[in-house]
C-alpha cells in the first residue's frame, strides 16, 4: 500500500514484514538441512502451516480474493501432507488437483464469464496425454491425475497473465505459478527412472530434488500475498438475494 493512513493499512504493513520474515528464516533452515543432508520434512511443512496463516491474514484483509486463496491454501496443507509427510504421491498430486481448480475458479471470477473454451481445451489436452502415456504404457492413476494436474498448472499460468490488465498485484499470481511450474519440472526430472524407467545422471537427479522447494516455497508467498481488493459477483449479497427472488 502507498501510505499508511489506517489502522488497518499498517496492520497489514506489519503482516508482510512478519510473513516475509518468518518465511525467510524457514526457507533459510530447511536449505541449510538439505545441504548438510538432515530431514527437512519438518520445516518444509511448517512452511506450508505458515502459507495457510498467512492466507488467513489475507482473508482478514481481502474478504473477497482472500477467501478463495485460503481455500486454495487449506487444500495445499492437504496435498503435502500426502506428498510430503505421508509419502503418499498418488492421493496427493490428487489434492493437488482441486487446488489448481481453485485457481482456475479465481482466474474466471474475476473474469466474470465461464470459462467455456479453456474448460474444453485443458480437457482435450487431458485425454490426449492419456493416449500417449497409454501407448508408451505408463497410464496409471499416478501419471493420470499427475497429467491432469499438470495441464491445469500451465493453463492457469499463461490465464493467470490476463489478470494483470485488472490488477498489477497479479503478477505476484503469474509469477508463483510460473515458479510452481519451475518446481514440478524438477520433481519430474528426479521422477524420470521411476515413472518412464529412464536413466538420468544422479548429479541431474539431486540437483532437480534440491531445486523442488527452492521453487516451491516462493511460489506459495507470492501466491498469497497477490490477494487484493477484487470483489467477485457471486459473493454479492444482492447478486444471491436477486437470483433467489426470481
Amino acid at each position: 500500500m502507498p501510505t499508511l493512513k489506517t489502522p488497518k493499512q499498517k496492520a497489514y504493513a506489519i503482516f508482510c514484514i512478519s510473513f516475509f520474515s518468518l518465511a525467510l528464516a524457514i526457507h533459510a533452515t530447511f536449505t541449510a538441512f538439505d545441504l548438510i543432508d538432515i530431514s527437512s520434512t519438518i520445516p518444509k511443512y511448517l512452511g506450508v502451516l505458515l502459507c495457510f496463516a498467512g492466507a488467513a491474514f489475507q482473508f482478514y484483509f481481502f474478504r473477497h480474493d482472500g477467501a478463495i486463496l485460503l481455500i486454495s491454501s487449506f487444500i495445499t496443507c492437504i496435498a503435502d501432507l500426502f506428498l510430503l509427510v505421508l509419502v503418499i504421491n498418488d492421493i496427493g498430486v490428487f489434492v493437488f488437483i482441486f487446488a489448481q481448480l481453485t485457481y482456475f475458479a479465481r482466474i474466471y471470477l474475476v473474469k466474470n464469464k465461464f470459462p467455456t473454451l479453456s474448460l474444453l481445451l485443458r480437457l482435450l489436452l487431458f485425454v490426449a496425454l492419456s493416449i500417449i502415456l497409454n501407448s508408451l504404457k505408463s497410464f496409471n492413476f499416478l501419471t493420470a491425475v499427475t497429467a491432469f494436474y499438470f495441464i491445469n498448472l500451465i493453463f492457469n499460468a499463461v490465464e493467470s497473465a490476463t489478470l494483470i490488465t485488472y490488477d498489477k498485484r497479479f503478477i505476484l499470481f503469474t509469477v508463483g505459478l510460473i515458479l510452481f511450474i519451475c518446481c514440478d519440472i524438477c520433481v519430474g526430472i528426479s521422477n524420470l527412472n521411476s515413472v518412464l524407467g529412464t536413466k538420468i545422471p544422479n548429479d541431474i537427479k539431486d540437483l532437480s530434488f534440491f531445486a523442488i522447494w527452492q521453487f516451491y516455497m516462493p511460489s506459495q508467498l507470492l501466491i498469497i500475498l497477490s490477494a487484493n481488493q477484487n470483489k467477485f459477483t457471486v459473493f454479492d449479497k444482492g447478486f444471491i438475494k436477486k437470483r433467489y427472488e426470481k
